[in-house]
């Protein structure tokens, strides 16, 4: 490791998220949040990712940014999370509300005519050529509008086809596109250096959803909204803990649905000994006696970290 290289090891960064706090620093970037091929992406492009997730109040670690690269000849693209725009526009007071759709081009009774439509249906006989979006300030007279080009923004693959997404579903795509693009004019000091896949040339279907896990043994947890990640770990996070010979869960017996964390479940509370918390979303109407006792002692030998409640502490 060079002096560079050391310097910016120790570089690291606490910053207020909502809920919580994340701390981050080049080798946690490194290891855990690059998407494509981690050894490509330079130093410098871990220090400018770390610094937007700091300045726009991200969590890396719930997918709300991500780092990608895949080429040693292109440079790192950064984007935020499908739902972080949204989401963010809901939280601003100045905002009185937004609406999007698409632009089609159709034929009636020999006419031409341009429509704009809410949503992303586009019928039999129309033409998609663009997307539009709408956003209101309040306190200003005029809402804002923006109106993209279909042509302009679909991504192709070398191949010369349109990507997967691009594919099947344009509509979609291009609607998000003319939504986050009027929410960034719109409140401009709420969006600054942020961008959603749809207008990079990342293709949203390879992104993890999932929060991100790390390897068992380290001390990290959600707390209250609060993500502390590990120092560092090369170790790759098993399946599920290993149980007494049993490598994952389902060789154990158990036959319902996965304990780990599921961003589409809430996680439930399932009977266990100590008070201890659970790991994720277990539905117990799939789980019969025998198989619930035995997960439940299983758990109960794991080691509760300080601080731990049944009031809602995700461990994993």
């Amino acid at each position: 490791m060079n002096g560079t290289e050391a310097k910016n090891e120790r570089f690291d960064l606490e910053f207020k998220v909502t809920g919580g706090t994340v701390k981050l620093n080049p080798t946690i970037v490194r290891n855990y949040l690059v998407s494509g091929k981690r050894e490509l992406v330079t130093d410098t492009e871990i220090i400018m990712f770390m610094q937007l997730c700091r300045y726009q109040g991200l969590n890396p670690f719930l997918r709300e940014a991500y780092l990608i690269k895949y080429s040693s000849s292109d440079p790192a693209t950064t984007v935020v999370g499908k739902d972080t725009f949204t989401k963010r526009a809901g939280a601003i007071a100045e905002c009185g509300g937004f609406n999007a759709g698409v632009v089609i081009h159709r034929k009636v009774a020999g006419k031409e005519e341009i429509v704009k439509r809410t949503g992303t249906i586009v019928f039999s006989g129309e033409e998609l050529v663009g997307g539009w979006g709408r956003a209101y300030r309040k306190g200003w007279q005029e809402a804002v509008e923006s109106e993209v080009s279909l042509k302009e923004y679909m991504r192709y693959n070398k191949a010369g086809e349109p990507t997967k997404s691009w594919r099947e579903m344009p509509a979609t795509m291009i609607r998000k596109v003319a939504l986050v693009q009027v929410l960034r004019e719109t409140f401009a000091e709420n969006y600054t250096n942020m961008y959603s896949p749809e207008e990079m040339n990342v293709e949203p279907t390879t992104l993890p959803s999932a929060p991100v896990q790390f390897p068992e043994g380290e001390k990290v947890f959600v707390r209250n909204g609060e993500a502390t990640p590990p120092e560092h770990s090369e170790e790759k996070r098993p399946e599920y803990p290993p149980d007494e010979g049993k490598d994952t869960l389902a060789e154990s017996g158990y036959n319902g649905p996965s304990p780990g964390p599921d961003p589409e479940e809430v996680p439930q509370h399932i009977e266990k000994p100590n008070g201890f918390v659970g790991r994720g979303a277990v539905k117990e109407e799939k789980v019969d006696g025998n198989t619930k006792e035995k997960l439940a002692d299983r758990i109960s030998k794991m080691p509760t970290p300080e601080g731990a409640t049944e009031q809602g502490d995700l461990i994993y």
